[in-house]
């Protein structure tokens, strides 16, 4: 688990609005079974990873446009992710409802890409799940690598706060 306690202060600000948001990731790599990742399909859903964004205090509002992921690992042909929003105090489950995009994927660039229709405003609370599918023949290629967050996704407020901490995780 990586977490990171991030202060921002700008100057000229009274100390009410100063900004404190802590992000953690959190690695899963738990079957999520659905109908839909059955071995009729050849793969399997895994629930990857959870970002969590806690708001300590803050006037402003922070949103995500788009979060890149590269791979680090062998060439892959092709992988598919699935980002959700998972509901406070409540258990994950890929419900249509809690859905918040499709990934696509670019080859050349090893990268998972996750545009949003409309920016997601980040709550006081907010805890986004990578669920990944992944096919039986790419699991044991998927153990030898890691991913990691591209810092440049995230709201410009935590990019600088975040330059030295390592955004990863690995299926293991």
């Amino acid at each position: 688990m990586n977490k990171f306690v991030v202060v921002l202060i700008a100057l000229g600000v009274p100390f009410s609005a100063y900004c404190q948001v802590q992000m953690t990731i959190n690695q899963k790599w738990k079957r999520v079974d659905t109908a839909h990742s059955t071995s009729r399909y050849e793969s399997f859903w895994l629930l990857a990873c959870t970002i969590e964004f806690k708001k300590k205090k803050t006037d402003q509002s922070l949103f995500l446009e788009k979060l890149l992921i590269s791979w680090k690992g062998a060439q892959l042909e092709h992988l598919h992710g699935t980002l959700y929003k998972k509901p406070l105090e409540k258990e994950f489950l890929p419900f249509q409802e809690h859905l918040l995009c499709e990934s696509s994927w670019n080859r050349q660039k090893q990268q998972i890409i996750f545009r949003f229709q409309h920016p997601l405003a980040l709550e006081a609370e907010t805890t986004l799940c990578l669920v990944l599918s992944v096919p039986q023949k790419l699991e044991s290629t998927i153990r030898t690598g890691y991913f990691e967050f591209e810092r440049n996704t995230f709201p410009k407020t935590l990019q600088g706060s975040l330059a030295h901490k390592k955004l990863i995780f690995a299926y293991r």
